[in-house]
């Protein structure tokens, strides 16, 4: 799977960490564990780092992707930031539209320190 799930203790912050060629599986399953650390640990700040994304799934999956954020199995607190370089961030900003448009906080990136201070508002 070309996705890890961590916890940064430190800012309080679930961290996924996205490589190489992701599948629209692969980001169900990292949703399902962003999913259960939200309701185990009470977190409400979720960074995607997609700096060594290689490819995307195809436009539909984003779209149902950014579904999938917005839909209610997240509680409203819930901030995404994703951090993105190249020509994969039009795709990720695609998402970001989708989920913004139903009530989801998601922002795309080029960086970093610029998601995590999004985050930290």
């Amino acid at each position: 799977m070309p996705e890890s799930v961590t916890v940064l203790e430190d800012q309080g912050i679930i961290k996924v960490r996205s490589f190489g060629d992701i599948s629209a599986e692969d980001w169900q399953k990292s949703a399902d564990t962003v999913m259960e650390l939200v309701r185990s640990r009470g977190m409400t700040k979720v960074l995607v780092d997609s700096l060594d994304l290689v490819s995307m799934p195809r436009t539909w999956s984003l779209y149902e992707f950014g579904n999938l954020l917005a839909a209610t199995k997240f509680p409203a607190s819930v901030k995404f930031a994703a951090a993105i370089r190249g020509p994969l961030r039009e795709d990720l900003k695609f998402v970001e539209t989708v989920a913004t448009n139903r009530g989801r906080q998601m922002k795309v990136f080029g960086a970093i320190d610029e998601a995590i201070a999004w985050l930290s508002e």
